[in-house]
């Protein structure tokens, strides 16, 4: 049984993947109200790779590949002008200050328990 490997459709996942990670998505559309705009400004990130292969076994030609991809945006701050100029204020990612809380505690709590394990094995 003989396989075709499509590049044609590979490369165009690529480029739609390029297109949605582009610039467009680190800079968002202007947003005017009150006198001042307001331009979201994101992190953009894509990533992609592919390959193929053909072998022979067993007397049959067989012929493989795969591929994938992917990209990321993250909003990272807001870029606000107005009459007294611009200002950019950052975005901040409440779930990761909560998450490095949570790592610190329990850091804390297993060197805690540590120390208190060996205090208590010298005394006995």
């Amino acid at each position: 049984m003989t396989g075709k490997f499509d590049v044609d459709r590979m490369f165009s996942q690529f480029e739609e993947a390029h297109r949605q990670a582009s610039v467009d998505a680190a800079f968002g559309t202007p947003v005017e109200a009150a006198g001042k705009t307001v331009i979201p400004i994101a992190s953009a990130m894509y990533g992609f790779g592919m390959g193929g292969g053909e072998g022979e076994r067993e007397g049959r030609s067989d012929v493989g590949g795969g591929g994938g991809g992917g990209y990321m945006v993250r909003p990272l701050a807001l870029a606000v002008i107005d009459e007294g100029g611009v200002h950019i204020q950052p975005v901040v990612n409440a779930g990761r200050i909560v998450l490095a809380g949570i790592l610190v505690g329990a850091w804390f709590v297993f060197w805690l328990g540590r120390v208190m394990l060996r205090l208590a094995s010298k005394k006995t």
